[in-house]
């Protein structure tokens, strides 16, 4: 239906802080595994041509374009205030444990959009910095033991491969509200 730009001095400065951090943390062997781990890359890097309206993307902290899916009012809030990760998990858990889940593919970011009154829906399609990856392609995962792991790891991003374990999506946990800006609102409707 339409694209809003979100244009928040804040939350992009929040973001460019955390992009620095990350960029001095990282090894460059960080950097090559996450290349690895990410091959296929996420399905929003694959279009070809690229999108020219999206903004350039840095690849020192392994940015990429993922899209999370809410509530129409939830839009407004985190596109003004930033994600709330004491609200994580409460739309539909947490297979990974903790954190802000984003995907690679919009049907799977569709699965956590409620319509309001007239059947509009929103995705957020977020800048994320994914650093250090932590991969996970189990059936069956103990979001509690890859919490810890990620941490004893110093990783920044859980990468829930449900992809290879289930035949499904993929799914981006991060664990700091700062590895993400909502750069823009996407409003749609489904049509059957």
């Amino acid at each position: 239906m339409k694209v809003v730009r979100v244009q928040n001095s804040t939350l992009h400065r929040m973001n460019s802080d955390m992009h620095r951090q990350m960029q001095e943390q990282l090894k460059d062997s960080d950097r090559q595994q996450a290349y690895d781990i990410l091959s296929p890359d996420v399905r929003t890097s694959l279009l070809d041509p690229p999108l020219p309206t999206l903004p350039q993307l840095n690849d020192d902290t392994i940015e990429r374009w993922l899209l999370h899916g809410t509530t129409i009012r939830s839009l407004n809030s985190i596109a003004e205030s930033n994600f709330d990760l004491s609200r994580a998990g409460s739309g539909a858990g947490t297979m990974y444990g903790e954190g802000i889940y984003c995907a690679d593919c919009c049907s799977k970011a569709d699965e956590y959009t409620d319509a309001d009154s007239s059947g509009l829906r929103g995705l957020l399609l977020c800048r994320a910095s994914l650093g250090k990856i932590l991969y996970s392609s189990a059936k069956v995962p103990d979001g509690r033991e890859l919490q810890q792991t990620r941490q004893r790891l110093g990783c920044h991003t859980i990468l829930g491969d449900r992809w290879t374990a289930a035949d499904t999506y993929r799914e981006f946990v991060f664990s700091r509200k700062e590895q993400l800006y909502p750069e823009f609102i996407i409003y749609y409707q489904r049509v059957l």
